[in-house]
């Protein structure tokens, strides 16, 4: 999601956990445990400590990584390129000398029918939104195509009425009533040109003429997170191991962690699932090795398990509200 936010009143004496109540207060969130606060690094967002002040955190240095990327597909939002040192820390220069940007994220992916409260539906959406633009994750052209008029849909509204006759098969140009990079990976667009992803995606953007935008929202979140367009999931790429044609990606996910393989300059393809109830045979020294990558102080995938598998039960105590779209 991407939305930065300055604490202007006590930035010297305030710790991580008061400039996110602050930010929660903005947005007017009251489910509050699904997210977090986390600058951004090379290889990924690190969420911060909630118990510290924010004078004591060194915003100056780059971790884990020398060379900054975020697997070769590019931010959803203009950030600044702050994050927490570690070693072989590499110095760079903020855009925000006084005050550091630090991010609202998701921090605890769940499965999606524990989403109940609209503000907490909006933000989850928004930050699939964000995954489904920088994660680079292999799909069918079909699901992007409707993951793209969903989130039309959900932010613009009706397709244009002048272009309510164009079809599939109409030879007319259909005008960029859109920005495709906004809505689809670049590697996409690369593949399959503007023009073509105008015209496909006007077809998926009509057929939800009429849908509300919260409707389309949770439709969105919905098909994000199925098994074969899944961006329900914090992803990482780990550092490339010699003679290997291919990087290795982890996932973390409500299901579990997911295995990624990349091959050079390509998508990312999903391998197999290691689900949570495996993972429980894995030392803890190993599984820690497996996800540290992750971020710095989001102990383990185990915790992360955990705690949305807590939410889920708190959640299901209470009445349950079917959805239907």
């Amino acid at each position: 999601m991407a939305k930065s936010f300055k604490n202007e009143l006590r930035i010297k004496e305030s710790t991580v956990e008061d400039v996110f109540h602050e930010v929660c207060n903005a947005l007017q969130l009251e489910e509050r445990d699904l997210f977090g606060l986390a600058v951004l690094s090379a290889e990924n967002y690190l969420f911060l400590d909630p118990r510290e002040r924010l004078k004591k955190i060194n915003f100056s240095y780059l971790s884990l990584m020398k060379a900054y990327k975020r697997n070769g597909n590019p931010l959803r939002f203009n950030s600044t390129e702050a994050c927490l040192p570690g070693k072989d820390s590499v110095s760079i220069t903020l855009t925000t000398e006084e005050y550091p940007t630090v991010y609202f994220r998701v921090r605890f992916y769940i499965p999606i029918h524990c989403l109940k409260d609209r503000s907490t539906q909006h933000i989850y959406y928004e930050q699939l939104r964000t995954n489904v633009l920088e994660y680079g994750l292999y799909c069918d052209l079909q699901s992007y195509l409707q993951l793209g008029g969903f989130a039309l849909q959900a932010e613009y509204g009706n397709a244009p009425l002048n272009l309510m006759t164009i079809t599939e098969y109409d030879k007319s140009v259909v005008p960029n009533y859109f920005d495709p990079g906004a809505i689809y990976p670049q590697r996409l667009i690369q593949e399959y040109g503007v023009d073509n992803l105008l015209r496909w995606t006007l077809k998926e953007h009509v057929a939800v003429r009429n849908m509300v935008a919260c409707t389309a929202e949770f439709a969105f979140i919905r098909s994000a997170s199925k098994h074969t367009s899944d961006f329900n999931l914090h992803l990482q790429s780990l550092p490339k191991m010699d003679r290997r044609h291919f990087s290795v990606c982890l996932g973390v996910s409500p299901e579990g962690i997911l295995l990624y393989r990349q091959p050079k300059d390509a998508w990312i393809w999903y391998t197999s699932t290691i689900r949570w109830s495996k993972i429980d045979h894995l030392s803890y020294k190993h599984l820690f090795a497996m996800v540290s990558h992750m971020h710095q102080y989001q102990a383990t995938a185990e915790l992360s398990a955990r705690h949305a598998a807590g939410l889920l039960e708190q959640i299901e105590r209470g009445p349950y509200e079917e959805r239907k779209l």
